[in-house]
């Protein structure tokens, strides 16, 4: 097992940042996670769905405050989330694209110098939703649409670093695409962040802005 020795500064205090793990010969990445309620979570095994075909749009009603842990980020508006769902709600968001991943819960003041972090934690399994940013539009038919997409998606996992991934979310419809449109709000020391608002008031200044506000009649 090989680890890395990155120490990072978070607002909750320093923490190792990555993990790498061989099992039979296969790497998997492995980050650990912190914030001031919960306790350190490292993830691993996120099986990724390739699936693009369509399905009936559907209406749910909305579900406010719903804190999540972001597992994945695919894309400035595209995201897996562990919502740990209660069953009723596991039934009401069935329709949405799911998967397992493995993960180890690591306490608080967990010392990583004296301690073996992946061989004296137990592993439990998660589930993760595929979830979109709702009321914003893409214009991928920008030149730049790439390179200006990269840039935000790095700057919105530096914004995710200061809760260490843990978000509020507000949930609404399944998409087409099988993907639960959702509020993402980022909470930080110095005030909540709408991710939706941050991205559309980062266009303002665009001259050829590469999202739009975007609403499905």
């Amino acid at each position: 097992m090989n680890t890395n020795n990155n120490v990072k500064n978070t607002e909750f205090g320093s923490y190792r940042s990555k993990w790498e793990i061989n099992l039979v010969s296969e790497p998997y990445n492995t980050l650990s996670h912190i914030s001031n309620k919960k306790p350190y979570k490292l993830k691993k095994r996120v099986f990724l769905d390739t699936e693009n075909s369509k399905s009936k749009y559907q209406h749910m009603d909305e579900l406010i405050n719903v804190k999540g842990f972001v597992v994945n980020v695919h894309g400035p508006t595209d995201f897996d989330i562990d919502f740990n769902f209660s069953d009723d709600l596991v039934k009401k968001y069935e329709n949405v694209i799911s998967h397992k991943y493995s993960y180890k819960d690591i306490d608080i003041n967990y010392d990583f110098k004296l301690n073996n972090v992946l061989s004296r934690s137990s592993e439990k399994e998660g589930n993760v939703y595929r979830c979109r940013l709702r009321k914003i539009g893409l214009n991928k038919q920008n030149k730049s649409y790439m390179w200006k997409s990269n840039q935000l998606l790095t700057e919105i996992n530096h914004l995710l670093d200061r809760t260490d991934g843990w978000v509020i979310c507000n949930l609404l419809d399944i998409d087409c695409y099988k993907r639960l449109l959702i509020d993402i709000i980022i909470e930080t020391k110095n005030g909540s962040i709408n991710l939706t608002d941050y991205l559309l008031n980062r266009m303002k200044s665009e001259d050829e802005p590469i999202f739009f506000e975007y609403s499905k009649i």
